[in-house]
């Protein structure tokens, strides 16, 4: 009964006396289910079979169709399958088709999902966690809240569509709530958390969605992504980016390097000059004050009156204007356009001053413990676990990006929440991101080899379709706030900045 890479079909005569031990087995080891189609062939009435088949595993995904021979020498043709088998669930035949005299006659549609939409008010359990969240209220009502989120929500959006599946489905949910993941149960006999629930079978779904990862692929099925989650680190872009004093920006390196060069040529032509026609050693001290003089644009006492020394001071003179346009003419942009933000990596803020915490979640503790990634191990040892608040709720996590200088890595979906509700205008604008992985989607996730995942999924798909999962998206979720101003802004050169 292995399967690999293709469907298992089976045949099977129910008159063999050995039938029920056959059945028995199938249903013990879960043969009923979508990876295999059955035919049988019964002698007997359908009244018999159905008693028959009433104690297997049956469920919502079972394709197993009967054949009984009927008085007419016809063979009448039947469906058959269940809803959730320990659950509960009864045993449906449906008729599709009768076969006579080498034709099939079909009766009405096979089609899975139309057929099989209705769980005929089943009770489901569901296994729920409320991450992040203490609670005021009852379990019931927290979840029915569609008060924008400040906190963990998926709790609740996830609520909100297993209504929907509930009402299209026809079924009712017991919850069972869990104090957390329990990511450290993944791939072990444990019952504990969200994880073990999941991977034992002890519950049919899980409001808590989850992202798919390697490690979680062989322990529980997923459906269909149900929202897109950005988990970024968020900031306010420092003015300075501290990598450059302010008075060092308008040139590179280099340049600033050829502009020393140059000036040292000029006072040794200009020093040769006056030493030429005075006959005398070279002043450079005198030359040096005159070359400073001319490149600040001041006046010199010193007459010119032979032609080295005009042609020196001329082209100190048209260089330091040169150099005077372009110096002030950046500081005047600096005061008229607001600077580019240049924070834009992990390795980028690594190299910073600004300090870093992160939403503490199991998630992300398991994460930054586990990961293999060099650059999060980098930002976990020099930036998160040196900080006194490296893992924190979010509103204190928001509130000390408000404060500037501190960067808070949290789900934005949520985050940006109290954000829009707590910074100014120009905070808005100096918002920045960086993200450690990309754009992820969460799953409703489900035991393996659920009963439940095709319609899930058929159900899921429509609910996209027609919208009402994005109107729950923004009823619960925020956008990043928009910087309502233009590129231009009134920005200040503090006393701090002028000291050295």
């Amino acid at each position: 009964m292995s399967v690999e890479h293709f469907r298992f079909a089976v045949i099977a005569d129910l008159s063999c006396r050995n039938s029920y031990d056959l059945l028995t087995l199938c249903s013990t080891n879960s043969y009923f289910n979508g990876s295999y189609r059955w035919l049988m062939f019964a002698q007997h009435d359908l009244d018999v079979t159905v008693d028959f088949m009433e104690t297997q595993n049956l469920n919502i995904d079972s394709s197993v169709t009967i054949a009984v021979t009927s008085e007419k020498s016809k063979i009448d043709i039947f469906e058959m399958y269940g809803t959730v088998h320990k659950r509960g669930g009864r045993i449906n035949a449906m008729k599709v088709a009768v076969y006579s005299q080498g034709i099939i006659n079909w009766e009405c549609s096979t089609k899975l999902y139309s057929v099989r939409s209705d769980l005929k008010r089943l009770r489901l359990v569901s296994v729920v966690a409320t991450l992040g969240t203490t609670l005021n209220v009852t379990l019931e009502e927290h979840l029915r809240s569609l008060k924008p989120a400040r906190s963990y929500a998926f709790d609740r959006f996830t609520y909100q569509i297993v209504q929907l599946l509930r009402q299209r489905l026809n079924f009712k949910v017991d919850f069972l709530r869990t104090r957390d993941y329990a990511l450290e149960a993944i791939g072990t006999n444990s019952t504990s958390g969200i994880i073990g629930q999941l991977q034992q079978n002890l519950v049919d779904f899980s409001i808590i969605p989850m992202a798919i990862t390697a490690e979680r692929i062989g322990s529980f099925d997923q459906t269909v992504g149900i929202l897109d989650v950005r988990i970024m680190t968020v900031f306010r872009h420092p003015k300075d980016s501290g990598v450059r004093h302010i008075f060092l920006k308008p040139f590179e390196n280099l340049v600033w390097v050829g502009i020393g060069v140059i000036v040292l040529v000029s006072i040794f032509v200009l020093a040769m000059a006056f030493g030429t026609k005075r006959r005398c050693s070279l002043d450079l001290l005198q030359c040096a004050t005159a070359v400073a003089g001319m490149i600040c644009q001041q006046g010199s006492i010193d007459k010119t009156a032979f032609g080295l020394s005009r042609i020196a001071t001329i082209a100190v003179v048209v260089f330091s204007i040169l150099i005077y346009q372009f110096y002030s003419c950046y500081f005047i942009g600096y005061f008229l356009v607001l600077p580019p933000k240049t924070i834009r990596t992990l390795e980028q803020l690594i190299t910073t001053n600004i300090k870093v915490s992160v939403e503490d979640l199991s998630y992300n503790r398991d994460f930054f413990k586990k990961t293999k990634i060099a650059i999060a191990r980098e930002l976990y040892d020099k930036k998160i676990s040196t900080n006194e608040f490296g893992f924190t709720n979010v509103s204190m996590g928001i509130a000390m990006v408000k404060q500037g200088g501190h960067a808070f890595h949290c789900d934005t979906t949520y985050g940006y929440r109290l954000a829009l509700e707590t910074f100014t205008e120009q905070e808005i604008c100096d918002l920045q991101e960086v993200y450690l992985y990309p754009v992820r989607s969460i799953h409703i996730n489900l035991p393996k080899g659920s009963p439940l995942k095709e319609p899930f999924r058929v159900t899921l798909r429509r609910l996209k379709e027609i919208g009402l999962m994005e109107y729950y998206t923004k009823k619960l979720t925020t956008k990043r706030p928009a910087c309502l101003k233009n590129n231009s802004g009134f920005l200040q050169i503090y006393l701090a900045e002028v000291v050295d």
